[in-house]
């Protein structure tokens, strides 16, 4: 089975110029179907050895009754057999045909006042700064992780095109964390801004979960509560939203 789902997981990385032919996924695409199926394949690893003895019956077996988790497992299981079966390395695609669903509609929750100071004055300088850019600036944390060194600089942010002035929170917060990087890692040749002793030594962004376990929360939480006060500052109206946020 492992040798199977490293021949998908080839495929979805470099893509194929062999009949059929695929173009490459992005790495988002290819992490969300592994961790969406992930469930069903350590059931199936436990009492088979191939995914050709995957029956329809299997399938159902292991499926969310409903919502995301129901519909993202389906689409990663499709994936992976239709993959195979074009590799004529499975019979049939069992996940074929199958009732979707519909995913979960999230609706952005807000957070207590008190948790945003906590996070923003925080004596851990990695902490404080992550927060400062998802609170003030409402980064996602996509863009977050992504941030470079050479992205900070005169007191201004530069991503996506943009040059943003940063907020003196978040200016200060900064700083700290840039002079603690220094002291902790004084050689590290990693150029995103974000490093932890994982990354220091190499050139690759920190991990989602990384910034999920610094904040103690889901950065994307933080996010849409920015969101959510932004929407309630401009009581709806996009036009009338304010250029920057809301200081909790």
């Amino acid at each position: 089975m492992r040798a199977e789902l490293a021949e998908w997981f080839e495929v979805m990385f470099n893509g194929s110029t062999t009949t059929p032919r695929r173009r490459p996924r992005s790495d988002r695409t290819i992490r969300n179907h592994i961790y969406a199926t992930l469930p069903a394949l350590n059931t199936w690893a436990s009492a088979k050895d191939s995914l050709r003895e995957v029956t329809r019956d299997d399938v159902l077996d292991v499926l969310p009754n409903g919502g995301t988790a129901r519909s993202e497992m389906i689409q990663g299981l499709r994936s992976i057999f239709q993959i195979l079966h074009a590799r004529r390395l499975v019979f049939t695609n069992p996940a074929a045909r199958m009732r979707v669903g519909t995913p979960e509609i999230r609706v952005p929750v807000s957070l207590d006042v008190p948790v945003l100071r906590r996070l923003l004055d925080d004596p851990d300088p990695v902490r404080a700064a992550c927060a400062s850019l998802l609170v003030f600036h409402g980064l996602r944390p996509r863009q977050l992780r992504g941030l470079h060194l050479t992205d900070i600089a005169d007191g201004r942010l530069h991503i996506d095109g943009l040059r943003i002035l940063l907020a003196p929170h978040a200016r200060v917060a900064l700083n700290a964390y840039l002079a603690y990087r220094e002291r902790q890692w004084p050689r590290s040749g990693n150029p995103h801004l974000f490093i932890n002793r994982a990354t220091a030594g190499r050139l690759i962004p920190v991990t989602g979960g990384w910034i999920n376990t610094v904040l103690g929360i889901p950065a994307q939480a933080l996010r849409e509560d920015r969101i959510l006060d932004e929407a309630h500052a401009c009581e709806g109206d996009p036009a009338a939203s304010p250029s920057s946020s809301v200081s909790p």
